[in-house]
Order: structure tokens, then sequence, then C-alpha cells
């Protein structure tokens, strides 16, 4: 059975975008939502620009991250802004 990853394009407050991957069939990722996304353990929010599901390993998964150098994704998509405000009491 193959394995699925989503993609996504996301710009964060400090004028980067950054590529990063999350669970397609876990966590709902669309353009335009805010995301809280986990970078060498700090957590940063940004907005998604561009998102994709593909296949790992794919000629398509291996196209997408060619941007970042080395084709490894660093970066993870933990989840939206709404539901780490839901968890919080709605703050």
């Amino acid at each position: 059975m193959s394995e699925y990853i989503g993609l996504a394009r996301v710009a964060t407050d400090d004028g980067y975008h950054r590529l990063c991957k999350f669970p397609p069939f876990k966590l709902a990722v669309t353009r335009g939502v805010k995301v809280v996304l986990k970078e060498d353990g700090v957590h940063l929010v940004g907005v998604v620009k561009d998102c994709c599901t593909v296949e790992r390993n794919s000629a398509e998964y291996y196209m997408i991250t060619s941007v970042t150098g080395d084709h490894k994704v660093h970066d993870w998509i933990v989840g939206t802004v709404k539901e780490f405000e839901e968890e919080e009491g709605g703050e």
C-alpha cells in the first residue's frame, strides 16, 4: 500500500516561505488557513499558500521537494491556529 504525505508552502510572519509536511488524512489543510508549524522545536504561525497530497518517494514528491536542495522537508504542520485556540479555551 502506498504512503501519502501532505506538502504545503507556508508563509510565516518573518517573511519566509517554508515547505512543510503534514499528515493528510489526520489534518485538514487548505489554502488560506492559518497553521502552526514546528521548526527545530520552535512553534511558528503561518498561512498556507499552496498544498497538495502526494505519494511519498514519487516523482511528484521529488519534484516539489527539490526546492530544499536535499529533497527533505524539515518543518511539520502540527495543527491549525483554530485548533490551538479551541484547546486553550478560545483565547
